[in-house]
């Protein structure tokens, strides 16, 4: 049985027989069966250790409107130890904008595309937790990152003085 073949089936084991395999190579969302998941938590309001109010995407996406088009922090995603979300601790999330704001029949909207990916680092069993900063690798395993990429369609109303700021911020043409 492949060590891909082993994890999809075992799940939390086969992340640690991956880990003590010592090939170090990259796993993905998808291969963990996270990929969905952590779509929805960037879509969520109150997931990421953001407040009730507030989701990834939505901050981001009134980043956007302030005239960023990208971001590129720092989220606990963490998880029950019975979910493949434990796995992955600490990550960076990143996110960039690809579109523009457009003018529809008297209506102003922000139509685009945003890449978000994400990356972690895992580098011991011990590393889930986050109880230091520091990397022990206890067990002898060979670290390895954990990447996910997805894209989230962007097609937001927004206001007349919003899309003339950014026309003018952006230095698009009319």
């Amino acid at each position: 049985m492949s060590d891909r073949d082993l994890m999809s089936h075992l799940g939390s084991i086969g992340l640690l027989g991956h880990f003590l395999g010592q090939s170090g190579e990259a796993l993905t969302l998808s291969q963990l069966g996270l990929q969905d998941d952590v779509q929805k938590m960037v879509k969520t309001k109150g997931e990421l250790g953001k407040d009730i109010q507030h989701s990834l995407h939505g901050d981001f996406l009134n980043q956007i409107l302030q005239g960023s088009k990208s971001f590129h922090n720092g989220y606990k995603l963490g998880g029950f130890p019975l979910s493949m979300r434990w796995a992955i601790g600490g990550v960076t999330i990143s996110g960039e904008f690809f579109g523009d704001v457009v003018e529809q029949r008297g209506r102003y909207y922000l139509i685009g595309t945003v890449h978000y990916s994400l990356l972690d680092h895992f580098s011991d069993v011990w590393d889930t937790l986050n109880l230091t900063p520091d990397d022990h690798n206890n067990f002898g395993g060979e670290p390895f990152n954990i990447t996910g990429n997805w894209v989230e369609p962007v097609n937001e109303s927004i206001s007349k003085a919003q899309y003339e700021r950014l026309k003018a911020q952006w230095k698009t043409p009319y």
